[in-house]
């Protein structure tokens, strides 16, 4: 997408001069302090529509743990509910439903720390099988995530610990980890609905996490079918298997981080606002500070505006080590306030600015001949004229 920016900047300038800049004549923006001022309100307005992409990209990341925070996950892959009790600061109880999931995403930790918990259910169908209680200890750790999966071994309660993580595949491909309660089967696969050749092979003993191609899969114990599920780019699910009877399966799937659904052509938008914005501003900018300067000062001003532009770097790579905010969408905004704030002061500025008279600001100054507006030949012949009569520093700029 970066390339977008100066292919823009290559198509905006012709554009700006020959069809924008007249438009705004038209309406009374000709002087060169007023394009100045509009192309700074204009990257303004590139922030804020910045900041609200990030909005919709912020409902779709994965949330990490801090480092100060761990993560817990526990899947119950049993046919009961169970209530826990912990030891845990803040989360003294809590519910895991049948065949669901419980998730604690900010659990302040500073070390390796354990906690005791006990579970506990009332349902007759876990009463008979005498697994109405199950004690153990939570093991978390700083910065990490780790999970729980209870499911049946041997007439009893059995409790599987694996490190997890919520972070989506680097290539965007959707993620998934199978978690089995099943004693007839040792292996599932997953077939691709569209592509046939496409065929994951997933051991049921295991619990690492596996990279597959976006689709539809139709999951097969066997040569049987037992249901479907709909894997999205850069989405993390946990696929729960429960053998409710001999050969009878419950197949539910749980969305860890939601998928990308936010399309790349949205940071289109952003792109023309601030490159618009950036033509305006940048072009003018050094038309003017080169025109307005004395003839002995015309290169110390011009490096004094670049030493401007330094300084605006220096500023936005301090704001953002600073971490005044912890949002991107909110520094986005922060950086739109900044600009909107600055572009107010410098328009109050500029009202009251004249032009130096030893150059001939005119020159800067959209043609408004309402003929010559109409026949690009004449607007090309004014062109050339100017280019006759100009001796040319630098690209960005000239002097009559």
């Amino acid at each position: 997408m970066q390339v977008i920016n100066p292919l823009l900047i290559l198509a905006f300038i012709p554009v700006f001069q020959s069809c924008i800049y007249p438009v705004l004549a038209k309406i009374g923006i000709r002087r060169p302090l007023q394009k100045l001022s509009l192309g700074g309100l204009m990257t303004g307005i590139a922030f804020v529509l910045s900041g609200f992409v990030e909005i919709a990209l912020d409902r779709t990341n994965a949330i990490l743990p801090a480092a100060h925070e761990s993560q817990l996950r526990v899947f119950n892959g049993l046919p009961c509910d169970y209530r826990f009790h912990t030891d845990i600061p803040n989360l003294a109880s809590f519910t895991v439903p049948s065949r669901g999931a419980f998730e604690s995403l900010h659990i302040d930790v500073m070390t390796n720390t354990t906690f005791q918990f006990r579970a506990e259910t009332s349902e007759i169908v876990c009463v008979r099988e005498n697994m109405t209680e199950l004690s153990g200890t939570f093991y978390l750790n700083p910065a990490g995530a780790v999970s729980y999966f209870m499911s049946r071994k041997g007439g009893k309660i059995n409790l599987v610990e694996y490190a997890d993580t919520a972070a989506k595949n680097r290539n965007g491909l959707p993620s998934i980890r199978l978690l089995a309660n099943v004693k007839t089967a040792k292996e599932i696969s997953l077939h691709h609905s569209k592509n046939g050749d496409t065929v994951y092979n997933i051991l049921l003993n295991q619990y690492d996490q596996l990279a597959v191609i976006e689709g539809e899969y139709g999951v097969f114990v066997g040569e049987r079918q037992i249901g479907t599920v709909k894997l999205s780019p850069g989405g993390v699910y946990t696929l729960l298997l429960d053998e409710v009877l001999e050969n009878e399966f419950n197949l539910q799937t749980h969305t860890i981080t939601p998928s990308n659904s936010v399309h790349m052509l949205w940071l289109v938008p952003q792109y023309v606002v601030i490159t618009a914005g950036e033509v305006m501003f940048s072009i003018t900018g050094l038309e003017f500070s080169y025109s307005q300067a004395p003839e002995s000062m015309k290169s110390v001003i011009q490096a004094f505006w670049l030493l401007t532009v330094a300084i605006g770097n220096m500023l936005v790579v301090f704001i953002a080590k600073a971490k005044f905010v912890q949002s991107q969408s909110l520094e986005f905004f922060l950086f739109a306030s900044l600009m909107f704030l600055d572009m107010g002061f410098f328009m109050i500025l500029a009202m009251r600015y004249r032009y130096s008279e030893n150059t001939q600001v005119d020159s800067m100054v959209v043609e408004t001949n309402p003929n010559k507006l109409n026949d690009p030949l004449a607007m090309c012949d004014t062109a050339s004229k100017r280019g006759a009569k100009s001796t040319y520093v630098n690209e960005a700029f000239q002097e009559k």
